[in-house]
């Protein structure tokens, strides 16, 4: 997956969740952010791409006060659901 926003090569873990949550204003409630946010996928590690609506429907957190409180759940979020990126090819 390219970022496409710089071109100069793959995003994933904390630089693809900032580059899918660009122009988020934090704090933000989850169902806002699941709004905003759609289906998007990003990137986790190189051969993991994380639903971020997965994530936050499987959070306990209602409100994230920052964007560091949603890298936490991502980071946290056990994603059964978690696909290898070879699986899109």
């Amino acid at each position: 997956m390219r970022s496409g926003h710089l071109g100069i090569g793959e995003s994933f873990g904390v630089v693809d969740l900032a580059f899918a949550t660009d122009g988020v204003a934090f704090p933000a409630h989850k169902q806002e952010l699941i709004e905003r946010l759609g289906n998007r996928k990003i990137s986790w590690t190189r051969n993991t791409v994380v639903n971020l609506r997965d994530v936050l429907q499987s959070t306990s957190s209602e409100r994230f006060e920052s964007f560091s409180d949603l890298l936490a759940a991502v980071a946290h979020h056990e994603d059964r659901g978690a696909r290898k990126i070879t699986e899109f090819v």
